[in-house]
C-alpha cells in the first residue's frame, strides 16, 4: 500500500538552551538530531534519566526514554502490547490517557526483545531502529543523503524527520501503516495513480503487525467508505450525499460524526478526513483486529466508543444476496425476499443459506430486451416504493431534471430494477445487493 504525501507541517526554529532538574534533565521541546539532541521551540520532548547534559553521547531514544510533542497530547517511545509480551515495538499514544491507545507502530512485523535498543538518526539521515547488537531493525528508508535532519513530534501525532536547514519534511509517519484516523488525517485514493491510504487493522490487540482488514474510500460516484477483509468488501457506509453517507443512520444532523468526504474535480479522487468533536478532548476512529469500525473519544480521562459498525450480521457486506434483505439491528440474521422475488435456491434458505440472495418471480414485461418495448402482452411495468433500505452498491450514476426524469429513464431501460432519487444528489440505480440502511427505493416490478 502506497500513501499519498500530506504536505509539509510547520517549521520549528528557535534553539533552546536545556534546562536542569534535581532528579532529571528534562529536554522539552527537544529533537533527535545526528549530532546533538538540541533544543527546539514547539517541537517535542525527550525525557532522559538525571545527569549532565554532557554525559549524553548516545543521540537516541531507548526503552526508558520517551519523546513527548508541545503540549503533552502525544507520546513516542518504546512499549510493549497490554505489558503481557516481551516483545518492543516503538509507536506513538496518547500520553494522559488511559488505558494506553496507541495510534501508530514503526516497527508491526519486526519486534524487538532485548533492553538494549534504540531509535536514532542514521549517517545517512535517517531514522533507524537499532536491537542491542546495533543491526536495524526499522529504518524510514528514504533516499539521498542529509546530515542535517531531525526528528519532530508534532501535537496531531504525526511523527517528521525533517531537513534542520531547509525546513523540508523528509518522510512522516503516516506513510506507514495506522489502524486510527486522527482529527487533521485523512483516508485517500487516487484511482490513476493508485495511490491509497487507508488504515489497517493489527493482528490482535497484543500483536501490532497487519490484520485481516483494512478501512478506506473508494471514488466511485458518489463515493462509499468500506472495510475490507483481506481484498474482499466486508462492510459498506453506503453513499455520500453531500453531508453523511446514507447507510449509516446515525449519522444525521443530531449525530456529529466528525467525517467530511471532499471529492476532487478530477475523477477517481476522494479524500475523507476527520474533524475534532466539540464536546470531547480527543478523538480518532480505529479499525479493530475483528474488522469492527468504532468512532472512539475520551470521557473522564477513558475511552468511550460512541458509534461502531458492523455490529450485527445484518451490517454485513451482502449478507442476504442480490434482493434480499435484513433488519439491522436483529442480533441473529433472518433474511428476506424483497415483494415480487423469490429465493434462489429454496433448500439453501431452508438451511439458512442467504448468500445467493433472490430471483424474479415473473419477468418484466419487457423481458430480456434492453429496450422498454413490452414484448410479453398485458400491462406495461409498475413502480414499487419501498422505504428505510440502503442502497444498493454496484449503481449507475445519472444527472436529471427531478425526480420524474429519474423514474422515466428508468422505465425506458429494461435493464434497470429500480432506481433511487435523493436531496442534493440525482442517482439511478440498479437494486442488486443488501439494503440495510434509511432511504427509498423505487422498486420495478411487473403489474401482472
Amino acid at each position: 500500500m502506497q500513501s499519498i504525501g500530506w504536505g509539509k507541517a510547520e517549521h520549528w526554529r528557535k534553539s533552546l538552551e536545556p534546562r536542569r532538574h534535581s532528579s532529571r534533565l528534562d529536554l522539552c521541546n527537544a529533537t533527535i538530531g545526528k549530532e546533538q539532541i538540541a533544543k527546539a521551540s514547539a517541537q517535542a520532548c525527550v525525557n532522559f534519566p538525571s545527569g549532565p547534559w554532557s554525559s549524553l553521547n548516545k543521540r537516541a531514544v531507548s526503552p526508558e526514554q520517551t519523546l513527548n510533542s508541545p503540549r503533552q497530547i502525544f507520546e513516542l517511545g518504546f512499549f510493549t502490547p497490554n505489558n503481557n509480551s516481551h516483545n518492543q515495538y516503538v509507536g506513538i499514544w496518547f500520553k494522559e490517557v488511559s488505558p494506553q491507545s496507541v495510534i501508530w507502530v514503526a516497527n508491526g512485523e519486526n519486534p524487538v526483545t532485548n533492553s538494549s535498543a534504540s531509535l536514532t538518526i542514521g549517517s545517512d539521515g535517517n531514522l533507524r531502529l537499532l536491537d542491542g547488537e546495533r543491526n536495524s531493525i526499522w529504518s524510514t528508508n528514504i533516499s539521498g543523503q542529509s546530515n542535517d535532519s531531525i526528528a519532530v513530534l508534532s501535537d496531531d501525532g504525526k511523527f517528521i524527520l525533517r531537513n534542520s536547514i531547509t525546513g523540508e519534511d523528509l518522510w512522516d509517519s503516516y506513510q506507514l501503516h495506522s489502524n486510527s484516523l486522527l482529527p487533521g488525517t485523512w483516508l485517500a485514493y487516487n484511482e490513476t495513480t493508485g495511490v491509497r491510504h487507508a488504515l489497517t487493522s493489527w493482528k490482535s490487540d497484543n500483536d501490532p503487525s497487519i490484520g485481516d482488514f483494512t478501512f478506506g474510500v473508494v471514488p466511485q460516484t458518489p463515493p462509499q467508505a468500506f472495510v475490507w477483509k483481506g481484498s474482499k468488501p466486508y462492510w459498506r457506509s453506503g453513499q455520500w450525499d453531500k453531508t453523511k453517507f446514507i447507510g449509516v443512520p446515525e449519522m444525521e444532523a443530531y449525530y456529529q460524526s466528525g467525517l467530511t468526504l471532499v471529492e476532487s474535480l478530477q475523477p477517481g479522487i476522494a479524500y475523507v478526513n476527520l474533524s475534532p468533536l466539540g464536546n470531547c478532548s480527543h478523538s480518532m476512529y480505529v479499525i479493530s483486529p475483528t474488522g469492527v469500525l468504532r468512532l472512539c473519544w475520551v470521557k473522564v480521562r477513558g475511552w468511550y466508543a460512541s458509534w461502531e459498525a458492523p455490529v450485527t450480521p445484518c451490517e454485513f457486506y451482502a449478507a442476504c444476496g442480490p434482493f434480499g434483505v435484513c433488519q439491522r439491528d436483529e442480533p441473529n440474521l433472518t433474511c428476506r425476499c424483497l415483494k415480487g422475488y423469490v429465493p434462489k435456491s429454496d433448500e439453501e434458505w431452508s438451511k439458512r443459506n442467504w448468500t445467493r440472495g433472490c430471483i424474479r418471480q415473473t419477468k418484466l414485461s419487457c423481458g430480456g430486451n434492453t429496450s422498454s418495448i413490452n414484448t410479453q402482452g398485458g400491462k406495461p411495468d409498475g413502480f414499487l416504493k419501498i422505504g428505510g433500505l440502503k442502497l444498493p452498491d454496484l449503481s449507475d450514476f445519472l444527472k436529471v431534471f427531478d425526480e420524474n426524469e429519474c423514474h422515466q429513464r428508468c422505465l425506458d431501460n429494461c435493464s434497470c430494477s429500480g432506481y433511487a432519487y435523493i436531496c442534493k444528489w440525482d442517482r439511478v440505480f440498479g437494486l442488486d445487493r443488501k439494503p440495510t440502511g434509511y432511504a427509498r427505493v423505487i422498486l420495478r416490478w411487473t403489474r401482472s
